[in-house]
C-alpha cells in the first residue's frame, strides 16, 4: 500500500446511522491518503446528510429510507412511498455510478448501501461489502453472492452469507480514536478533572429506553459525586434537558470527538452495536452493555456476548433495567478499581487495531484485479 494510486476511484455506500457511516468514513480517509478518488452514497434521511457536507466530501444522497416496523399512520405512509423511492433512488444511483465510473463500489451497510451495490452489480462493477455485525443485515445477506469479497468483524457472520470469500478483518474505526489521559480529556470537555465519570451512549441517534431509565435514576449517580456525560440523541434532547438539571450531568445531542468522551470516562454504559464495541475495545474501556433487544437476529446480544465471554464487559439486558441490576453493576465497577482494570485489559486484547488497513488493502487488490 505504499504506492500511490491516483487513477483508482472508489464509491463507498452506507449510512443511516453512525454504525454504518463512520466505518465508511474511516475507509474513505485511508483510501484518500493513498491518492484514491473517493465519493460517497447515502440517504438524505440518515446521519450522513449532516456529516458529509461538513466534511466537504463528494457524495450522493438518495431519497430512500428503511422500511418502518411500527404500525403508526406515519410509518404506514412512509412504507407506501417505499416503491416510488426505491425506483427513484435506483436511477439516481445508476446515473451517479455511470458518471463517476468507480473501479470498486464498497457497501458498509444500512438501507442506503443496497441500491448502489445492486446497481453496481447490474453495471458489472466490482463490489466489496464490509459487514460490522455477527448477524449480517438484510442488505449484506441479499447481495453477498455478488461481492468479490466480504470483510466481517465476526467469524459467525460467514454462516449467514452465500459467499466463500469472507475474511475476518474487524471493524474500521475513525482515525482520531486515540486514548488521552482522563484529566486532559475532561479538561477538554470542560468538566471536573478529578471526579469519577461515566459516559452514556445509546448510538448516534440515542436510545429512548436508556434515556427514560436515566431520567428516573440520574440523581442516584450525580448525588454520589459521579459526573455523567450523556449522549442522548437529538430527538430526546429537549425533553431530557427540561427534566434533568444537575451540575454533574452534561447532556449532548451528539458527540463529535468520541475519543475525548471515551477517555474522560471511567465506565461506559452503551448499546452493543458493532462499531461502538470496536471503538471501546480499541480505547480499552470498562463497559456495561445493554443490547437493543429488537436488533435483527438479536445481533447486539450476540455482539455483547463475544465480549462478556472473554471477561471484557458487563452485560445487563434491557428487561433488567426495572429491577436495579444496572445500578448495582455500575456502582460495583466504580467501587472496584481492580475489576475495571481487568475489563479494560481484556477489552484491549480483543481490539483489532489494523482493521481499516486490512480492508483498504483488499479494496486496492480488487480495484487493480
Amino acid at each position: 500500500m505504499g504506492t500511490r494510486m491516483n487513477n483508482i476511484k472508489v464509491l463507498i455506500a452506507g449510512g443511516g446511522t453512525g454504525g454504518h457511516l463512520f466505518p465508511a468514513i474511516a475507509i474513505g480517509d485511508t483510501l484518500k491518503s493513498l491518492g484514491v478518488v473517493v465519493k460517497y452514497a447515502g440517504s438524505k434521511y440518515g446521519i450522513e446528510a449532516n456529516i458529509l457536507p461538513k466534511r466537504n466530501e463528494q457524495y450522493l444522497l438518495l431519497d430512500i429510507r428503511g422500511l418502518q416496523r411500527s404500525f403508526s399512520a406515519s410509518a404506514i405512509a412512509k412504507n407506501l412511498l417505499f416503491p416510488y423511492r426505491f425506483i427513484k433512488s435506483y436511477f439516481q444511483s445508476k446515473r451517479f455510478i455511470k458518471s463517476f465510473n468507480p473501479d470498486v463500489v464498497v457497501g458498509t451497510g444500512g438501507y442506503s448501501s443496497g441500491l448502489p451495490l445492486l446497481v453496481a452489480h447490474h453495471l458489472k462493477k466490482k463490489t466489496i461489502i464490509q459487514e460490522q455485525n455477527s448477524f449480517p443485515g438484510i442488505t449484506t445477506r441479499k447481495l453477498a453472492h455478488n461481492a468479490k469479497c466480504i470483510c466481517t468483524a465476526y467469524e459467525d457472520a460467514s454462516n449467514f452469507l452465500n459467499n466463500d470469500n469472507v475474511i475476518i478483518t474487524g471493524n474500521p474505526v475513525r482515525r482520531d480514536m486515540k486514548v488521552m489521559e482522563p484529566i486532559v480529556a475532561r479538561k477538554s470537555m470542560e468538566i471536573n478533572e478529578n471526579k469519577p465519570t461515566m459516559l452514556i451512549i445509546g448510538g448516534s441517534q440515542g436510545s429512548r429506553p436508556l434515556n427514560n431509565h436515566f431520567i428516573k435514576h440520574f440523581k442516584l449517580y450525580a448525588n454520589k459525586g459521579i459526573q455523567i456525560i450523556w449522549q442522548c440523541g437529538k430527538l430526546d434532547y429537549t425533553t431530557i434537558l427540561s427534566q434533568v438539571n444537575h451540575p454533574n450531568v452534561f447532556l449532548y445531542k451528539f458527540i463529535h470527538k468520541m475519543n475525548i468522551a471515551y477517555s474522560s470516562a471511567d465506565v461506559v454504559i452503551s448499546r452493543a452495536g458493532a462499531l461502538v464495541l470496536s471503538e471501546m475495545t480499541i480505547m480499552g474501556k470498562s463497559m456495561v452493555l445493554v443490547p437493543f433487544p429488537s436488533a435483527a437476529g438479536n445481533h447486539q446480544y450476540k455482539n455483547a456476548c463475544s465480549l462478556t465471554s472473554k471477561n471484557a464487559a458487563e452485560l445487563v439486558e434491557q428487561h433488567e433495567l426495572q429491577n436495579g441490576t444496572l445500578e448495582k453493576t455500575i456502582f460495583n465497577l466504580f467501587e472496584n478499581t481492580n475489576k475495571r482494570e481487568m475489563l479494560s485489559k481484556n477489552a484491549l486484547k480483543l481490539a483489532k487495531t489494523n482493521a481499516t488497513e486490512t480492508i483498504t488493502t483488499k479494496i486496492m487488490e480488487v480495484a487493480q484485479s
